[in-house]
């Protein structure tokens, strides 16, 4: 059964040039009334912030949340959109990690300090030295697994979280996938990515060797990162 949609309100978007303050808008809403068969403008009113609101709710449900979140102490950035982007830290540890179809051995071995970023569904992870929480300026190296190109992530046939700071969820996805395919081999300073790995789960490491990570390619510090994120949202992608 088809629904039959009404013109019953419109939206007037009003725009300025301001000079040095940029660009300026006014919005308006206005009801419609029939008449004759034609549609006609009723008078307008100031479209409010708590109208945004509601029509973001009503379109696009995930956008606007009504609870609190505690924020963990590692996030690092977060939009408190369901489609993100986010942007959070986990330290270096020691974990289990999975090997499938690569000669590799699985078994605990030593991660590096991550960088996680979700926006739109998708997962990017960046490697940062230490274990102390990143600030704006320190520098990002990339991220040492299998199934990765650059700093996205390949999570295959994986479960992923409905909403971007689901952090847990997206760490679990990660921490927990087989790692099946080496995409780059220059994700470390020396040898091949799968020899390094097998090396180090046999070398029963507690510390990730920080030495064998690779500057990043595409952004080099945190806040490289955040204004690149920034610049997306801006331009709708």
């Amino acid at each position: 059964m088809l629904t039959e949609y009404k013109l019953s309100e419109a939206i007037l978007v009003y725009s300025a040039f301001n000079g040095y303050y940029g660009n300026s808008m006014y919005l308006q809403r206005h009801k419609v009334m029939e008449q004759d068969g034609r549609s006609m403008l009723l008078e307008g009113v100031p479209y409010t912030l708590e109208d945004l609101t509601a029509l973001c709710r009503q379109l696009l449900p995930g956008l606007v949340s009504d609870s609190l979140r505690f924020i963990d102490a590692g996030v690092l950035a977060s939009s408190g959109s369901a489609m993100g982007p986010d942007v959070w830290w986990v330290p270096g540890s020691v974990k289990h990690i999975f090997f499938e179809k690569l000669d590799a051995k699985s078994g605990n071995a030593p991660w590096p300090s991550l960088v996680f970023v979700t926006h739109g569904g998708h997962l990017k992870v960046h490697a940062v030295k230490g274990t102390k929480r990143p600030g704006l300026k320190t520098r990002l190296y990339v991220a040492p697994f299998p199934n990765m190109h650059g700093s996205d992530v390949c999570l295959g046939n994986s479960s992923l979280p409905e909403r971007s700071f689901d952090y847990g969820g997206w760490e679990k996805a990660f921490f927990e996938s087989s790692f099946s395919e080496v995409q780059e081999e220059n994700r470390v300073k020396t040898g091949s990515l799968t020899e390094f790995w097998d090396g180090l789960v046999k070398s029963g490491a507690s510390r990730f060797p920080d030495s064998q990570l690779v500057p990043s390619r595409s952004c080099r510090t945190v806040s490289d990162l955040l204004s690149d994120l920034r610049r997306r949202v801006t331009n709708g992608y």
